[in-house]
């Protein structure tokens, strides 16, 4: 006794007929590393979340408030803002912060432009693209540099 064995005339399902759930063209590796992910990210997100979120939005919703800490919140709306704006010394605190923005920046892009020598980085260790595979045998060790592995046998 023969079985005869068609192959499927729909696309995208499996035996039995229900649709594939998923992607098709992903390997088990990249559902792994899918399923990996939020368990990594996820403690450094809550902590992001705590430490730097939390606060800033606090302190944009008192903003709008005149409060000491102690006793209740009186709401002034933007008020604080308008006196913030009239004050000289916010002038001078928030000219000063913009030198040092502008100036520092400028600074550090130039000199990581006058550093630049138009040869790719391979790792982040400052290694040159084109290096021999005598310059791989000399940094295998290091795990960043598993592209330059594969370029040489």
């Amino acid at each position: 006794m023969r079985a005869l064995i068609t192959p499927s005339t729909q696309v995208g399902t499996v035996r039995g007929g229900s649709p594939r759930r998923g992607r098709p063209s992903q390997s088990p590796l990249e559902r792994q590393h899918r399923r990996t992910f939020w368990p990594f990210a996820a403690p450094a997100l809550i902590l992001y979340t705590v430490l730097f979120l939390a606060p800033i939005g606090f302190a944009a919703y008192t903003s709008f408030y005149k409060w000491d800490g102690l006793s209740p919140m009186r709401n002034r709306g933007l008020n604080n803002y308008r006196i913030l704006w009239r004050d000289p010394v916010f002038h001078t605190a928030l000219t000063n912060t913009l030198e040092i923005l502008v100036v520092g920046g400028v600074i550090t892009f130039g000199g990581g432009l006058a550093f630049y020598d138009g040869k790719s980085v391979v790792g982040g260790l400052g290694v040159s693209g084109d290096t021999s595979c005598a310059d791989h045998n000399r940094w295998s060790s290091r795990p960043l540099l598993e592209a330059s592995r594969r370029a040489c046998p």
